[in-house]
Formats: structure tokens, C-alpha cells, sequence
């Protein structure tokens, strides 16, 4: 075998290399900006929020939360797409067959998580505050809760709480009603 021909064999092998590598590349998942366009119980249509030569569809994720602690995500809402190593169809509800370790597409396990922002509202270090679009905060810390104003705790919730302080909190159809 000639020179030119071992040179001509290893330039297509390492060309033949690199496309392999580049593709096997594109079809894992990755973390991409994103901005909430639509919001449909648990999941959320997104659109990216990239400046590429590609047109990226938009694409509906389930929302990385609890079944406990439900996010009240927002049109508009800023946050970021994850891709799962696998399917995810199971645990989102979307089907139920039991995924393998075949890896999904490059768009198809992807789950959207917000993002904190340095432009919010500065809040106590060391309280946990809930707020939802239609209310004012509830600050919780270790001795007391502090309702800053009329706060709605959701549709048709009733009942009463007591803060680390001894204080009743009343609420009545999602309102808040009373602190004793």
C-alpha cells in the first residue's frame, strides 16, 4: 500500500469519526433557556430563549414539582428545560410503559424547572415565602406567619392554622379571613 493511500484512508476515517461523534452529539438532550408560553394544568408549552441559526419548536414538558407543592407557573415565567437520561412518559402520565435504557431524542424527556432571578423582590434569608400571582406573601419562619394582605390560598380551601406563636389563622374559601 502507497503513501497516498494510507494518507487518502486515515483523512476518511477520522472524517468518518467526527460525523459519528457529531451526531451521536445532537441526538442527547441538553439544558436550554426557556420562556413559558402556555401553562395547561402540570405542564407547560416553552419556547426557547436562544439566539441560533435554527428554528426550535416549541414543546410541551411536564414541570419539575411535587404532586405536594404545586407551582403557580405563569405565561411568561422564565426557567430552563433538563432532559432526563431516559423516557419519562411513565412518571409524567403521559403513557405507562416502563422505559429501558434507550436514549430519548433530543426534545422528548425534557422537564421544565423556574429559575430565581437577581431582579426579585429581596426576601428574609431565613423564612420560606409563598406568593402567587393573585396575592401577597405568607412569610413563614420558625415563630410566626405574616400575612402582608389579602392572601388567597386557593379555590374552595377552608379551615384554620395555628403559627409558631399561638396566632389562628382562619381561612374560607381560599381567603383568608381571620388572624387571632
Amino acid at each position: 500500500m502507497t503513501i497516498a493511500l494510507k494518507k487518502h484512508f486515515n483523512i476518511g476515517l477520522n472524517a468518518l469519526i467526527t460525523q459519528k461523534v457529531s451526531g451521536a452529539n445532537q441526538s442527547t438532550g441538553r439544558s436550554y433557556p426557556v420562556r413559558v408560553v402556555s401553562v395547561e394544568n402540570s405542564f407547560v408549552t416553552v419556547a426557547f430563549d436562544l439566539n441560533t441559526p435554527y428554528t426550535l419548536p416549541q414543546v410541551t414538558v411536564p414541570v419539575m414539582e411535587s404532586k405536594y407543592i404545586r407551582l403557580p407557573i405563569q405565561v411568561g415565567d422564565l426557567g430552563i428545560v433538563i432532559s432526563a437520561d431516559t423516557y419519562i412518559g411513565n412518571v409524567t402520565g403521559v403513557n405507562n410503559v416502563t422505559p429501558d435504557l434507550t436514549p430519548p431524542f433530543n426534545l422528548s424527556a425534557l422537564v421544565y424547572v423556574p429559575v430565581s432571578n437577581m431582579n426579585w423582590a429581596s426576601i428574609n434569608p431565613n423564612a420560606v415565602v409563598i406568593t402567587a400571582p393573585n396575592s401577597g406573601p405568607i412569610i413563614l419562619d420558625a415563630t410566626s406567619v405574616i400575612a402582608t394582605q389579602n392572601l388567597s390560598a386557593g379555590n374552595g380551601l377552608t379551615g384554620t392554622f395555628t403559627t409558631g406563636t399561638g396566632q389562628t389563622v382562619q381561612v374560607d374559601g381560599g381567603i383568608i379571613t381571620n388572624i387571632y
